[in-house]
């Protein structure tokens, strides 16, 4: 299950993702993608929080790429219409999909990783107001174990 309102107030996408299977978690990235399509062709300038606290499986790797190969062809727009993402991580394996997205992807706008929901609000506000912080915590960081779980050729865009 995924739910994604629009915030026309604070013109704030506010995402709640709480999937049980791989397959929910990955509709339910599949449908962000989607919904992140529309605002983007409305021209709308807006900033994003994303409550993955209720996230209990992994979408899995071919998910990610689907989000890379989206950040890729929407960048231009992504840097000149979104004012700063908040992303709520409380799992380790999430957090090493999303740096992995990012290494193979660098995010177009601000981005924050907290790990509240007071967190994520506090940093929406800056961003509305202007005060957006500069990306944070994207660096790729090894993790040899999880990797060997990786195809080849997912294994070649990490070398990358």
């Amino acid at each position: 299950m995924c739910d994604i309102e629009w915030s026309s107030d604070h013109k704030t996408l506010l995402v709640r993702f709480a999937s049980t299977t791989t397959n929910e978690s990955q509709a339910c990235v599949e449908h962000l993608v989607q919904y992140m399509k529309q605002v983007l062709d409305n021209g709308n300038l807006f900033t994003m929080r994303v409550d993955t606290s209720q996230m209990a499986a992994s979408p899995g790797f071919p998910t990610v790429r689907m989000l890379v190969q989206f950040m890729k062809s929407y960048r231009p727009r992504c840097a000149a219409q979104m004012k700063g993402t908040a992303i709520m991580i409380e799992n380790s394996v999430l957090r090493w999909l999303l740096n992995t997205a990012f290494s193979l992807q660098p995010p177009a706008s601000p981005v924050h990783i907290v790990s509240t929901l007071p967190e994520a609000d506090a940093y929406i506000q800056d961003a509305i107001n202007g005060c957006g912080r500069t990306n944070c915590e994207y660096r790729y960081h090894k993790n040899e174990a999880q990797e060997t779980l990786l195809s080849s050729a997912d294994q070649q865009l990490l070398a990358l």
